[in-house]
């Protein structure tokens, strides 16, 4: 059945998010709302009205993406339908200081119920160990468990509306000896599958915060555990010095939609099922590129699957005379906060404990 170009535009133009449809490089429909937020009289102007040719030229299937459009922090749904590539773009969200204020408070009353059932647990760990108990041991390990996903989450809400506090703690790093370290520490782990670890460059220097990529890294490869299944494989990937990307992919179970994925608190078709986060993880590796002033996407593999792109924009000249940081390796709590939801057991004790 062959779906009729005038079809489309209908839909698209119910849509109250801004939409535009291209066809052979030029756009062929937008509808109120995009010609409202990008300009008026879009059609026949080339594609390049949409988004600028380098990001235009990464895109080979449905994606999402993150990135700096029209002066907005935005997200975009691309796909193809019979050659028509559709665009429908997400202006960036309102009310986040009025909705950090009220996660703030809610934060700090999680954090005091921690602090609380934090003494009892230990309480409680200190008099199975001496009696030997051991389903009582097994029982407060699992409560620790549950204590410190608790933990992160809260955590990782305060950064997200705090902006991670704004304040970035830039030094000169070598992005590829980094997550190169990084990726070759979560190894060591009891973690199935072990990670491919590519490379088409000798360094990527950049003026980056070494905790906050290792966090963006470390969650893209926690969603990555999840979705992988026995026999799949995960692969961190870092393309040519003049593309400045790094890609973070896996032969999992892929996302059944798009929709969504970079909204915190929200988890998209296909990642509901237990165990399979909060939703909150893209969008704070979202959070992370814009602060350095990077962009994220996101597609659907060929075959299953999910390829996530981290861009980050041409580094600034003087980046060349100054010395370069050597970040220590990764603490354990890192792991133990980014990766507790996908880490055996066993392996979580050993974490907490040499924390």
């Amino acid at each position: 059945m062959i779906i009729e170009d005038k079809d489309i535009f209908t839909l698209l133009g119910a849509q109250s998010d801004p939409a535009a449809a291209v066809r052979d490089g030029v756009v062929v429909y937008s509808n109120h709302s995009a010609e409202s937020l990008i300009m008026p009289k879009m059609t026949g102007r080339p594609a390049a009205a949409l988004l600028p040719p380098e990001l235009l030229g990464l895109i080979s299937g449905p994606c999402r993406m993150d990135a700096r459009l029209f002066d907005e922090d935005m997200s975009v749904f691309v796909m193809d339908l019979d050659g028509l590539r559709i665009f429908i773009f997400d202006p960036p969200l309102t009310g986040l200081d009025a909705a950090g204020a009220v996660a703030g408070a809610i934060g700090r009353g999680i954090r005091e119920q921690l602090a609380v059932s934090g003494a009892n647990l230990s309480l409680l760990v200190r008099r199975a160990i001496e009696s030997s108990d051991v389903a009582a041991i097994n029982n407060a390990s699992k409560l620790t468990r549950s204590l410190t996903r608790l933990e992160r989450q809260t955590d990782n809400s305060d950064r997200y509306f705090q902006d991670y506090k704004m304040t970035p703690s830039r030094k000169k790093i070598d992005l590829l000896q980094l997550i190169g370290d990084l990726v070759a520490e979560v190894n060591t782990l009891p973690l199935e599958p072990k990670i491919s670890f590519v490379s088409r460059v000798a360094s990527m220097p950049f003026l980056a915060d070494a905790d906050l990529m290792r966090v963006a890294v470390l969650n893209l490869l926690s969603n990555s555990f999840k979705a992988v299944r026995s026999g799949g494989s995960i692969t961190v990937e870092f393309g040519s010095a003049s593309s400045r990307v790094i890609t973070v992919s896996d032969t999992g179970s892929g996302i059944e939609g798009l929709a969504g994925v970079f909204t915190a608190f929200e988890r998209p078709a296909g990642l509901s099922a237990p165990g399979a986060g909060t939703g909150f993880g893209l969008s704070v590796v979202r959070k992370i590129m814009s602060l350095h002033g990077g962009w994220v996407m996101l597609e659907a593999r060929p075959g299953g699957g999910t390829c996530v792109s981290l861009r980050f924009p041409s580094p600034d000249p003087a980046l060349d005379s100054m010395p370069l940081s050597m970040p220590g390796p990764s603490e354990p709590r890192l792991f133990l906060l980014e990766l507790s939801d996908v880490l055996p057991s066993e392996a979580f004790r050993a974490a907490l404990l040499e924390s």
